[in-house]
């Protein structure tokens, strides 16, 4: 299974096995600005059963048994989300914008719902992003190497 999202703010999700075949199509976004497009960033929850994805200043997150929008992340970032990353555990989404602005919310899979939790605006534009496999460790890279400390 594949999940695509496209610069109209939709989301598609294809399958493979003798052709490939687009299973679901969920509206996530109005359409992007042709910049923002370029950002949209998607992600996995470990578990399988939802999709974050980032458009515009915001991240939806999407249910896999219904293949709609469940929650929204929003009012955090006031610039375009560039990268989006669930930990491993689940627990956790990581967020970043082009203004540099990382932002770790705290997920509830029993409520569908995620709050800020940590908030840190960096000097330079973050262009990635990763979970330590073992513990809830992220690890950002940055356009110039300063000294986070």
């Amino acid at each position: 299974m594949q999940a695509v999202n496209y610069d109209d703010g939709n989301v598609r999700i294809w399958t493979y096995g003798d052709e490939r075949k687009c299973v679901a199509t969920v509206q996530v976004f109005t359409q992007l600005a042709a910049d923002e497009a370029n950002l949209c960033r998607l992600t996995w929850h470990p578990s399988g059963d939802r999709i974050a994805v980032g458009g515009g200043k915001e991240v939806a997150v999407i249910d896999r048994a219904t293949w709609s929008v469940t929650t929204t992340l929003k009012n955090e970032h006031k610039e375009p989300v560039s990268l989006v990353a669930w930990s491993p555990s689940g627990h956790y989404i990581a967020t970043c914008d082009m203004a540099g602005v990382a932002i770790i919310w705290q997920w509830n899979n029993k409520e569908a719902t995620a709050e800020c939790i940590d908030k840190h605006k960096h000097a330079s534009r973050i262009t990635g992003i990763a979970w330590s496999p073992v513990d809830n460790f992220i690890a950002l890279v940055r356009t110039k190497p300063t000294p986070l400390f």
